[in-house]
C-alpha cells in the first residue's frame, strides 16, 4: 500500500520517536510504500530548521536514512478544507 506521511507525522516519528517512528519503521517491515512530496519535504525542512537548529542536521540524517520515497508535488489544487495549508498535501494524496 502506498501512505502520504505528512509533515507533523514525519516530526512526531523522526525528532521525538517513540509511538511514530515504531509505526512508520512496521510499515516498511510489512512492505508498505511510505511516500513524502516534495511539499511535505519542504515543510518538515523548514520546520525542523525554526524549532531545532541545532538539531537539523542529525534529523535530516535519520529522516534520509528512514526509505521514503519521494515524490513529485502536483500543481493542481484539488478539494476545499478549512485549514488552506492542508489542500496541497491533500491535492498531492488524491494525485499520486
Amino acid at each position: 500500500m502506498k501512505i502520504l506521511v505528512d509533515t507533523n507525522v514525519l516530526i512526531s516519528a523522526i525528532a521525538f520517536l517513540g509511538k511514530p517512528m515504531y509505526v512508520i519503521r512496521r510499515l516498511i517491515e510489512e512492505g508498505h510504500m511510505l511516500c513524502v512530496t516534495s511539499y511535505i519535504a519542504e515543510e518538515f525542512h523548514r520546520k525542523v530548521r525554526l524549532k531545532w537548529p541545532g538539531r537539523a542536521d542529525d534529523i535530516f540524517t535519520a529522516y534520509q536514512d528512514i526509505g521514503f520515497v519521494f515524490l513529485q508535488s502536483t500543481d493542481q489544487r484539488l478539494g476545499k478544507l478549512r485549514d488552506i495549508k492542508d489542500i496541497p498535501v491533500l491535492s498531492d494524496a488524491l494525485y499520486h
